[in-house]
């Protein structure tokens, strides 16, 4: 799923190692993939996580 957020537009990797490809993320990005998580736990979209309108 995480590539598939970066794909998106909502959870972006911190850095990706350019020979490998492996995807880097810090902790503080961890709050962010627990609401996305949670508000599709909810039954939002992806769409409507990423652009929110409340």
């Amino acid at each position: 799923m995480l590539r598939h957020y970066d794909a998106v537009g909502l959870l972006r990797p911190a850095h990706v190692d350019p020979h490998t490809g492996y995807r880097f993320y810090e902790a503080d990005q961890l709050a962010r993939l627990n609401r996305v998580i949670g508000l599709k736990e909810l039954g939002l979209t992806l769409d409507q996580v990423r652009h929110p309108r409340w």
